[in-house]
């Protein structure tokens, strides 16, 4: 600095006169103009300087690694900086932790990844921080209204691949109508009412008695009694049993009180359940 004062000082002197360079008054203006402008002009380059560069000097002055700015956060309009959108974002003064080392070598920014991308001004102490993007958040049919889905569940003791256990906890199928049943104890029940179980309980007058004619179809009815509670009960919260008539092809026959027989097309049943995630099968058996 003192050199080049000095040069400007005698470049200027030279060009003055004697008579000039005699008076006082000159000589202080020459200097301190030359030395005040000079002076002006050197900070003036510093600062081009300073903004051209950006914080990477600030950073090295201050023993710390300059942080990492991409590409496409240098090159953002200029606009991010105005001041009406300033507000909206978390502002921290003050100089950045510097980056640690990880176990497996890796250098990484001691603050969390949630902080970048970052935007840094040039005065190389003031960050400003985007507000992390949100991710859109799915929510469920299942979670919005907390239902859950249950599976059809029979008591224990039920095994749907074999009818002689249909009868668990009190139902009436397998025993009554199971296809271990013959003709001649059906005629009996329209006449008497005497079930082929024992049981007393006689058909009203314009109903059969009836059977299922394989044990194949006695599983093949409670499969379908099964889907069906599966689709009522796909969204409830406790289960719920139903009494309705299904069609099953050839599923059983029916006896009737002349001494005729018809095939049943249908499966009646009647299942409910015992708590709320339990059904039992009160009944099941073939239908007109």
């Amino acid at each position: 600095m003192a050199l080049y004062v000095a040069i400007c000082l005698l470049a200027a002197l030279s060009l003055v006169t004697n008579a000039e360079v005699t008076h006082q008054g000159t000589v202080v203006k020459i200097v301190w103009g030359t030395t005040i402008g000079l002076a002006a002009a050197l900070v003036a380059v510093r600062s081009a300087g300073a903004q051209r560069r950006g914080p990477s000097a600030h950073w090295v002055r201050c023993g710390h690694s300059p942080p990492e700015v991409s590409m496409s956060d240098r090159q953002q309009p200029s606009q991010d900086h105005a001041p009406q959108q300033t507000t909206s974002r978390a502002t921290t003064v003050g100089p950045v932790p510097h980056r640690a080392s990880t176990s497996d070598g890796s250098s990484t920014d001691a603050r969390s990844a949630l902080d970048s991308p970052l935007r840094w001004r040039s005065e190389g102490a003031t960050r400003i921080r985007r507000a992390p993007a949100t991710r859109p958040v799915t929510v469920t049919r299942d979670a919005a209204t907390k239902i859950r889905r249950i599976a059809v569940k029979y008591v224990a003791g039920v095994d749907p691949a074999k009818p002689s256990t249909y009868d668990t906890a009190g139902g009436h199928s397998y025993a009554d109508h199971g296809a271990q049943t013959t003709k001649e104890q059906h005629m009996e029940r329209l006449r008497t009412g005497t079930t082929p179980s024992g049981r007393n309980n006689k058909p009203p007058p314009n109903k059969p008695s009836s059977k299922f004619i394989s044990d194949a179809k006695h599983v093949e009815a409670l499969q379908a009694a099964t889907t069906l509670l599966t689709a009522k009960n796909a969204r409830k919260a406790k289960i719920r049993g139903s009494a309705e008539v299904v069609p099953v092809a050839k599923v059983g026959t029916n006896y009737w009180r002349d001494d005729t027989e018809t095939e049943a097309p249908n499966v009646k049943f009647d299942i409910q359940p015992v708590d709320d995630t339990t059904l039992r099968i009160n009944s099941m058996y073939p239908d007109t």
